[in-house]
């Protein structure tokens, strides 16, 4: 019985991960075909909560340096850093978005903030929309409502209360080409299908040995259990 509980399981599993790769499957043409349109302008859009993770979109705007978050925790090339994430004011609309910069490292350390340079003129920037880092679940900052320059999660709560601005849900990776900005060594977008077809084939495989093992325990002969002798 329990061998038949283990079997199912194991099977579910497997069928999880199938399903997985079914899902990784669409993100990966859904990132080529966004990838290859041209950008999209933001500005005029009413909604830009419609527009979808990896997009390529242009948008002008100024950039709004006073409320200008530093991403802790991020390594490049083995060395600590920040990720400098800046606030666009969207021209046209009553709206912000955030910009992200690049990497830059980590000084002396945290205490210390590095000078970043932000030009004021306004500017059009093209880039990828990406999502931002969530809040993990071991951190509670509900009563935390101070002001933070590092952080180690995007609060567009916060960013929008503190602007006064209704912030875009997601951030634009800037272009690696263009001006204003860092280090910037965008991960490739790797949706990780092998790994889930990898996962996928153990299961099936735990399944598998689940089976026989039960099979095996149903015909095995019970101790102090004897064959009838022939002559009898």
């Amino acid at each position: 019985m329990i061998g038949m509980i283990l079997c199912l399981v194991c099977f579910s599993f497997g069928i999880w991960q199938v399903d997985r790769v079914d899902e990784k499957q669409q993100l990966a043409e859904q990132f080529r075909l966004q990838s290859g349109q041209a950008p999209i302008s933001l500005n005029g859009r009413s909604n830009l909560k419609m527009l979808s993770e990896y997009q390529r979109v242009e948008v002008t705007g100024t950039y709004i340096p006073e409320a200008e978050v530093l991403l802790d925790n991020i390594v490049l090339n083995g060395k600590a850093g920040f990720h400098v994430l800046t606030p666009l004011k969207i021209q046209g609309l009553d709206s912000m978005v955030l910009i992200d910069r690049g990497w830059i490292p980590l000084g002396r350390d945290r205490s210390v903030i590095p000078d970043i340079d932000t030009p004021l003129a306004r500017r059009t920037i093209t880039g990828i929309l990406a999502m931002p880092r969530g809040k993990p679940m071991f951190i509670d900052s509900n009563n935390d409502t101070a002001w933070k320059k590092i952080v180690l999660f995007v609060d567009m709560e916060k960013i929008a209360e503190k602007l006064g601005y209704a912030v875009m849900p997601l951030t634009i990776r800037l272009n690696a080409d263009a001006e204003s900005g860092f280090a910037r060594i965008w991960p490739l977008h790797d949706t990780k299908i092998s790994m889930h077809v990898g996962y996928a084939i153990q299961w099936f495989i735990f399944s598998g040995f689940a089976l026989l093992l039960t099979i095996y325990a149903c015909f095995k002969k019970k101790p102090g259990e004897s064959t009838v002798d022939a002559h009898e």
